[in-house]
């Protein structure tokens, strides 16, 4: 059975096997859930009018079908705080391979987590969640739940991260919105379910929460 939303983006996707940042920002939307304020550009023309609706500093990155982790090419550009700054990011970032513009995206405040989907050949859809930025490879921070999770599950898979107290206000900072994190995390395992027989893996990384939102900063979906 086709997914009831987004199958154009999937049918589009199938030649490179995963679906990029702006459609699979789209594909989320589709289904309710919060990304970043962003904009996917082709010129430095678009990127300098891009820059005064959305305000400085801002985050660019690579669009292209040949990479797929932004990272390992020096992709992504935070903290661009002025035109030369724009206009020198533009210019490298447009010399990489396969280039197909770039995402200019405001930038997000908050606790970093990690959402993310997989297909496990036992178990089905999985969904993990983890706090976000280097505890996930250094603490294996992480809960797993089966798809699809309600809010009082992903509650619960939270509370059971060591970094929990992150969410909750550690140091004085504020305490992050539980409900709408909740709320994004359940969607997804929706989503997620109801395009397994398309998707093989999704990663939402990073996710911001802050004590009034929760908004997706990154995401990648891998097809079967």
């Amino acid at each position: 059975m086709e997914p009831k939303k987004g199958i154009e983006i999937i049918n589009r996707a199938k030649q490179t096997g995963w679906v990029m940042e702006p459609e699979a920002k789209d594909l989320l939307k589709r289904y309710g859930l919060s990304t970043s304020t962003f904009k996917w550009v082709k010129s430095l023309n678009e990127a300098a009018a891009t820059s005064k609706d959305i305000g400085f500093p801002l985050v660019m990155k690579i669009v292209s079908p040949d990479i797929l982790h932004k990272t390992e090419v020096n992709g992504v550009v935070v903290g661009i705080r002025n035109t030369e700054e724009l206009t020198s990011s533009f210019e490298r970032l447009s010399a990489l391979k396969g280039f197909a513009g770039v995402i200019i995206e405001k930038m997000e405040k908050g606790v970093e987590l990690i959402i993310g989907s997989k297909e496990d050949p036992q178990f089905g859809t999985i969904v993990l969640i983890g706090i976000g930025g280097t505890s996930v490879e250094i603490y294996k921070d992480v809960a797993i739940r089966m798809a699809p999770v309600t809010n009082k599950d992903v509650v619960k898979a939270l509370n059971s991260l060591k970094g929990y107290k992150l969410l909750q206000g550690y140091r004085g900072q504020k305490k992050a919105n539980i409900n709408n994190l909740s709320d994004l995390i359940a969607n997804f395992s929706n989503m997620v379910y109801e395009l397994r027989d398309y998707v093989e893996s999704a990663d939402l990384n990073p996710v911001f929460c802050n004590e009034k939102k929760a908004v997706i900063a990154d995401a990648r979906f891998i097809l079967k």
